[in-house]
């Protein structure tokens, strides 16, 4: 994976992003107008985040957005295993002082949370909740992965893959929801930590956050590219890997960014 220190300052709380951040026009597909959508092995191309509230009532094609929402327009090597890091996106363990919740009006309610979509070349994927109050407590779901299909170079599907192989079963949680905040039953799941691990607050009260909870988006690609040569970076997502490989990584991450 290539690191950049490129940094963006957006409503309160920075993005830090691994791909390279863009500053251009971007049509609601995620990429820049007229632009080829042609994906070539390890040549340049565009993928999105897209926060919002799981309940925001966007429709996959639809030209009109619904709610509020904040779109983090990335550039990166096709067939390059990526992450995207939104750095500073937990600051609180309350949704009203919390700077990405309050900015999208999230209210602490049960079923309420923060929903990540990725999107890239016209293809959006579901929402995964990187934060959700459930009937239980309130949960965030630090580390994702996302899995983006190309047929002969044309992006035809953006699936999430299955995280839990670095915390145990009672960690593990199905966090995948169509864009109206309904649970889809063929997501697959992703490990949750609880908020009150993510920060706490001191006797003079102002809130610690651990930066071990800030989004993390991991990218990787299967099929074919406009050449007809086959995405090799498939291998490396998590799911293809050993619990004690990813345990090992997500250990040597957390030392790495805890020298922060």
């Amino acid at each position: 994976m290539r690191f950049s220190s490129l940094f963006l300052l957006r409503r309160f709380f920075t993005i830090f992003v691994v791909a390279q951040l863009l500053v251009l026009t971007l049509v609601e597909a995620c990429y820049p107008q007229g632009a080829s959508t042609s994906v070539s092995a390890e040549g340049d191309t565009y993928v999105c985040l897209v926060l919002s509230p799981l309940t925001w009532g966007y429709t996959v094609g639809s030209a009109s957005l619904v709610g509020k929402f904040l779109r983090i327009p990335t550039k990166v090597k096709a067939d390059q295993f990526s992450r995207i890091n939104v750095f500073g996106a937990w600051n609180s363990t309350t949704y009203t002082t919390d700077a990405l919740m309050s900015s999208l009006s999230i209210s602490a309610a049960a079923g309420n949370g923060v929903g990540v979509s990725v999107s890239s070349m016209g293809i959006s994927s579901y929402q995964k909740a990187y934060r959700l109050t459930d009937s239980t407590s309130s949960k965030t779901f630090p580390l994702l992965m996302v899995l983006i299909t190309v047929d002969m170079g044309k992006v035809v599907s953006i699936t999430w893959d299955d995280t839990c192989k670095w915390c145990p079963a009672s960690k593990c949680l199905a966090n995948t929801y169509d864009f109206n905040g309904a649970a889809v039953s063929t997501g697959n799941s992703a490990c949750w930590v609880s908020d009150t691990t993510c920060g706490f607050t001191t006797a003079s009260g102002s809130v610690i956050a651990s930066q071990l909870c800030d989004l993390q988006v991991y990218v990787a690609w299967t099929g074919i590219d406009s050449a007809g040569r086959y995405f090799e970076s498939a291998a490396k997502r998590f799911s293809r890997l050993l619990s004690t490989q990813v345990t090992n990584y997500t250990a040597t991450l957390a030392a790495a960014q805890n020298s922060l």
